[in-house]
């Protein structure tokens, strides 16, 4: 799960996202603008702050990249 900020162009389009572990990293950011948390996402990611890699659904299964490291 992870936490996103979106980055708008003046007309209010979304052009980007970033991605966080946590809405403490995400308020690091000058685009935050209220928690917007628990959010899946599809491919692997890391924190835009502290660089951790974010759980993600791959092939309809979470991917744990913290776990992963760990045990490995």
């Amino acid at each position: 799960m992870a936490h996103l900020n979106t980055i708008e162009d003046s007309t209010g389009d979304l052009i980007d996202l970033e991605y966080f572990c946590s809405d403490y990293c995400a308020k690091f950011s000058d685009n935050y603008n209220g928690w917007y948390g628990a959010m899946e996402i599809y491919q692997p990611e890391n924190c835009q702050t502290c660089n951790t890699g974010l759980t993600y659904v791959h092939q309809g299964h979470l991917k744990y990249p913290l776990f992963e490291e760990a045990n490995s």
